[in-house]
């Protein structure tokens, strides 16, 4: 969806002074004015709590407001102003107008499918039931992409993404001048977002006439397609600039601390982007140096990817590991690159059977004379044992080819690898998994503990042509997962580097 640039005319929004509470002592709206234009994206922002869905529903007729006005200007010959005065009776004189895409599911549960999307348009917009029946499978069916044989449906019978999906046609099959979007993204797959932006950009975007207020968690979205954004913090207005402003001067005013928090995620996702372009860079240029296999690419991929993760989640420590398989059809597998972070310590219980002669000890005790070890450092020459054509091989009878990642190489399928992580959609390509792991997962009983510290074990395939030639392994200290963008990053940096392996090949 690109930004629009239709002519702004009048406000179609006013609100001044408006104050909403649930009860004396809480809160939600306090003296909030604004002027939306007409024609106007409006994006806003803020964090949970902020008021953010109160205010539309304040603006939607859903909430009685306690002081203050809001008027809507549809024309200059029909302005609707309400206050306190007049809670009870504005909701019918301007329903027809504004189109709600709520956050949570707001079906009749007592309706079809079909019924829910044409309902609206038979008791308010008085059509004929057979023209609203027609229009509404258009946009079940054809717009938002549900089957024939969920129309006879009830709500409860559907997914959560396929009743929102509903409750999205519901609300474009009225075509309102004002459309308010609580998170568009909530409850829908990627592919159901962007289907619905599309719509948007068609029906609302291209009409100098509709104007939207849109919710969103996606400041991407929000900076990169706004007309205007708003933010709100502890129920009132703290920034209403142009995105450029808001993000270009995140200090105007007061409000430093609030728009840094919302603003440095998003710039930290694109300094992860740029650096990874980076990386990408340093990788293609590696492939001119290993024609002649005088450098190994496996080695030099793991420390790129180390470097990666050091300069954007630096906040702990790391261990990049790469293995493949000894020879095409084989189980048996090869290590052909480590790279880990100055402060990974080393003091799993199986270390030395997962590194072998490439570790020794670091910091061992005497206990009942024998020597204990606490701790292992890689010998200063294992980059060496890497660089041979064959790597690090393990005999098949070692019990490293029991490991987690023998496991997944040769059990999984690249279908397999699904990295969840809420709030965002499953992301194919990767594998997470917590350590310590459940006691009956298949994890817990190949997992091979490199460090005690470790938190999270990141499992990503290098596929090339539909086969898993390597894996890309993360051990690391961080108590959360990462964001599906970062994850996205290290997905799409295992596929140049299985190119680059096959290339390497010949």
């Amino acid at each position: 969806m690109e930004n629009n640039n239709k002519t702004i005319t009048n406000n179609i929004i006013e609100i001044n002074s408006l104050c909403k509470s649930f009860g004396p002592n809480v809160p939600i709206l306090d003296d909030i004015s604004l002027k939306i234009p007409q024609g106007s994206l409006i994006t806003i922002i803020g964090r949970n709590g902020a008021g953010k869905t109160t205010l539309l529903k304040c603006i939607a007729g859903l909430h009685d407001i306690n002081s203050g006005s809001i008027s809507l200007n549809f024309d200059p010959k029909n302005t609707i102003k309400f206050t306190p005065s007049d809670n009870s009776t504005r909701n019918q004189k301007y329903r027809k107008k504004i189109g709600f895409i709520f956050q949570n599911i707001a079906l009749w549960p007592h309706f079809t499918i079909l019924e829910n999307v044409a309902r609206p348009l038979i008791d308010i917009h008085h059509m004929p039931k057979n023209d609203a029946m027609m229009m509404a499978h258009e946009w079940i069916i054809h717009k938002l992409k549900l089957k024939e044989y969920d129309l006879s449906k009830y709500p409860q019978e559907l997914s959560i993404g396929m009743q929102r999906r509903v409750g999205i046609a519901r609300t474009f099959a009225t075509n309102p001048d004002i459309l308010l979007i609580d998170e568009l993204e909530a409850n829908l797959d990627p592919e159901a977002v962007e289907n619905v932006l599309s719509l948007i950009q068609q029906m609302f975007l291209d009409d100098p006439q509709k104007t939207i207020l849109m919710i969103t968690h996606r400041i991407d979205f929000a900076f990169n397609n706004s007309t205007q954004v708003i933010a709100l913090d502890k129920g009132r207005v703290v920034a209403n600039d142009t995105p450029e402003e808001v993000l270009e001067n995140p200090h105007k005013e007061k409000r430093n601390k609030f728009i840094k928090e919302i603003i440095e995620p998003y710039m930290s996702k694109w300094n992860f982007a740029f650096q990874s372009l980076e990386t990408a860079v340093n990788i293609i240029s590696l492939t001119s140096q290993i024609k002649d296999n005088s450098l190994n690419i496996f080695q030099a991929l793991s420390s790129e990817v180390l470097g990666l993760l050091t300069k954007c989640e630096s906040d702990t420590p790391h261990l990049v590991t790469i293995f493949t398989r000894e020879n095409i059809g084989s189980k048996e597998l090869c290590l052909k690159g480590v790279s880990k972070s100055p402060d990974f310590v080393l003091d799993g219980e199986d270390v030395e059977k997962f590194f072998g002669s490439m570790v020794k000890p670091e910091k061992a005790t005497i206990v009942n004379g024998q020597l204990l070890v606490d701790s292992y450092k890689l010998i200063k020459d294992y980059a060496g044992i890497l660089n041979l054509s064959e790597g690090f091989t393990f005999n098949s009878k070692e019990e490293i080819n029991d490991s987690l990642i023998s496991f997944i190489m040769n059990f999984k399928k690249p279908e397999d690898f699904v990295y969840k992580c809420d709030p965002y959609p499953p992301l194919k390509g990767a594998l997470v998994t917590p350590i310590p792991s459940k006691a009956d997962a298949v994890e817990k009983l190949n997992y091979f503990e490199l460090s005690k510290a470790t938190k999270y074990v990141y499992l990503i395939p290098m596929i090339l042509q539909e086969e898993i030639i390597g894996i890309l392994s993360i051990d690391t200290y961080t108590n959360k997962k990462w964001a599906s963008f970062t994850v996205k990053q290290l997905i799409l940096l295992a596929k140049l580097g299985a190119t680059a392996m096959k290339f390497q090949e010949h």
